[in-house]
């Protein structure tokens, strides 16, 4: 369960990274600040996704506790 919502997470950040640095890089040459703007955008992506694993993981261990309430 852990591996796969780290792996989310990465995934999640590689791809907004991408898509940030090629929208950046379409309207700008690529420079320093080019590359600098995709580190933050995968940054950025980087802590959405562990928030949304987070979240994901602690909706799991909450129905979890509900079955056991049953």
């Amino acid at each position: 369960m852990d591996d796969r919502i780290f792996w989310i997470s990465l995934i999640i950040s590689v791809v907004s990274g991408l898509i940030i640095g090629i929208i950046v890089g379409l309207f700008l040459p690529l420079t320093a600040g080019v590359f600098i703007t995709a580190l933050i955008g995968a940054f950025l992506g980087m802590i959405i996704g562990i928030i949304i694993g987070t979240i994901l993981k602690l909706k799991n261990s909450q129905s979890k506790k509900d079955k056991y309430k049953l």
